[in-house]
């Protein structure tokens, strides 16, 4: 059974991090470990966490970006996969197991890739575990929150530009294609995505559906 590392990076992420966290440990297979890393949130971030006690393992950082948290949690993480995930963001409710599945059945299968659902309000994210998804609304999944990466692909690949405060995720793929590090297109939905004011990657905008739609063309996929 493969190992899962979960990989969360957060700044000033107090009012979601609780739900991030709880999303987890709901999941029908359990990770062998939960790693946040509060990248200089001034807010009570911290707080929120260390109330999960042992169950998460929390590293604090002085602010540098998103992608320098994940790639600090990634260098702590033991898991043979690395799981990612936002901390404004959740996971559907077999994320793990569905994606830890994938990476098992074909062990030159670097990343797990699923689908994606948003959602801007609580009755929003209700709906999305009480009913079926519209099938309208499901999205690629070109995004931190919808992947499961075997870790030895970052020894190939490199970790995330850290250079980079927003797309960090989207330019890491790029390098993953050059090196041809096989990627698995899921059908079924791992990601929740919370839509709101202040995400970084949610004001990427077109330059963001355009960067997904050459990812995808070069996949040979046209959705």
């Amino acid at each position: 059974m493969i190992s899962i590392s979960v990989v969360i990076p957060a700044w000033n992420a107090a009012r979601y991090i609780g739900d991030a966290v709880d999303s987890v440990l709901t999941q029908s297979a359990a990770p062998d470990e939960i790693i946040i890393v509060d990248d200089g949130s001034t807010d009570h971030t911290s707080e929120c966490v260390r109330e999960f006690g042992s169950r998460v393992r929390l590293i604090a950082q002085s602010n540098a970006g998103v992608a320098a948290a994940r790639n600090r949690g990634i260098a702590a993480a033991h898991g043979e996969a690395i799981a990612l995930l936002d901390a404004d963001d959740l996971m559907a409710p077999r994320r793990l197991e569905l994606q830890r599945a994938v990476l098992s059945h074909d062990p030159h299968c670097g990343i797990a890739l699923g689908k994606q659902l948003t959602f801007r309000s609580e009755q929003e994210r209700l709906a999305l575990d009480s009913s079926p998804p519209n099938l309208s609304a499901v999205r690629p999944g070109y995004v931190p929150s919808a992947a499961m990466i075997r870790a030895s692909v970052f020894g190939v690949v490199g970790l995330f530009d850290a250079g980079l405060r927003i797309g960090d995720f989207l330019d890491w793929i790029t390098r993953v294609q050059a090196h041809g590090a096989p990627i698995m297109e899921m059908e079924q939905v791992v990601a929740y995505r919370r839509l709101h004011e202040g995400s970084l990657s949610r004001s990427a905008g077109t330059q963001y559906a355009n960067l997904v739609h050459r990812l995808r063309g070069k996949t040979g996929k046209t959705e």
